[in-house]
């Protein structure tokens, strides 16, 4: 096992998460499309606003890093938000058939 003092350098190299790369492309394209499902669409700054409400709501629930979480919605734009807003705090997102 190797021991990393920081995940963000190993051996030189830099990694990113999907999160670093979600959260820069929030960044510099607030305004722009960032989902678009059948007639309803969402900018980068609408999936911001409800990812950072939803890991807002996780975290106060305490949620953190490796937490296993199961959401049981339809799938609808409102899941890549909740799927993010996982994420963020460092949980698992578990998907649930409930089929």
């Amino acid at each position: 096992m190797i021991a990393v003092e920081s995940l963000s350098q190993l051996g030189g190299v830099n990694i990113q998460t999907v999160i670093d790369l979600l959260e820069r492309s929030l960044s510099l394209n607030k305004s722009r499309v960032a989902i678009r499902i059948y007639d309803n669409s969402w900018t980068y700054s609408d999936l911001q606003n409800l990812s950072n409400n939803i890991s807002g709501f996780l975290s106060e629930w305490g949620i953190k890093k490796r937490d296993r979480v199961v959401m049981l919605m339809n799938k609808s734009i409102y899941l890549y938000g909740a799927i993010v807003g996982i994420m963020q705090v460092g949980g698992v997102y578990v998907p649930l058939d409930t089929k």
